[in-house]
């Protein structure tokens, strides 16, 4: 009896190394999700996109754009600045017009926990916002976890409050690594938005679903495309990101 309790105690501590030697291999890049996984101290992320966005309300394409700044201070502690330009539909009385609205992001990243055995590697974030001076903020929690060697799976549950709109959000993300090169990317995007004008608050919901492929650039910068399909928007229909990373 005591031989097999060894065995099986043996066989857990394989399980735990095994475990925290594939959360080494962090899989970061993604268009939508946020991966718990934060810059090492010291180490500097750049990414920038462009992409295309489609309009079903009047068939109309625009440009996006969006760029971001993260430091580590600690391997635990980290700072992030964004900006990000969307086009957004604006409606008055008697008609809509589509403006481009620039987002300003200042937050800061702190690890809870890293990965080990079935427990995931856990961040928090918190954010200042502005927005075409109106002010707000961001908390989040950020989840992330490697199973099977080559497979990942992000989650992002958080709330954003600008000004008069408030909004929930959770998003999913799943990455598999095909080769040491190639990744291919899931991720599914669900808001919640509440607007509140004049003590009169309306209701939407976004859903929003990407595929997207990543690829390596001999273990340098990391280059990607991602197709967006919104399933339920009245405005929104489709968008085409090409997004360029790169640690240092």
């Amino acid at each position: 009896m005591k031989t097999k309790l060894n065995k099986i105690f043996l066989l857990y501590l394989c399980f735990l190394f095994v475990n925290n030697v594939c959360a080494q291999e962090r899989q970061e890049f993604t268009f939508i999700t946020e991966p718990a996984y934060l810059q090492e101290e010291g180490e500097w992320q750049v990414a920038a996109s462009l992409g295309v966005v489609n309009f079903d309300v009047d068939l109309s394409r625009e440009h996006a754009q969006s760029f971001s700044l993260e430091y580590g201070f600690t391997d635990v502690l980290q700072i992030e600045l964004s900006i990000d330009q969307q086009p957004e539909v604006e409606i008055d009385e008697q008609a809509f017009e589509i403006e481009n609205e620039v987002e300003y992001e200042l937050g800061l990243l702190y690890t809870l926990t890293e990965q080990s055995g079935v427990l995931p590697h856990l961040s928090i974030a918190g954010s200042f916002i502005s927005e075409e001076d109106e002010y707000g903020y961001e908390l989040a929690l950020l989840v992330s976890y490697e199973f099977y060697d080559d497979h990942f799976v992000h989650l992002n549950l958080g709330v954003e409050e600008v000004d008069e709109e408030n909004i929930n959000f959770v998003n999913i993300a799943y990455a598999f690594q095909m080769t040491e090169e190639f990744a291919l990317l899931v991720e599914i995007q669900r808001l919640k938005e509440k607007l509140t004008v004049n003590n009169v608050s309306s209701h939407d919901d976004v859903n929003e679903v990407s595929f997207g492929l990543v690829y390596e650039i001999e273990e340098g910068p990391e280059l990607g495309v991602a197709y967006q399909y919104y399933t339920s928007d009245d405005f929104l229909d489709s968008a085409l990101i090409i997004k360029l990373s790169y640690e240092f």
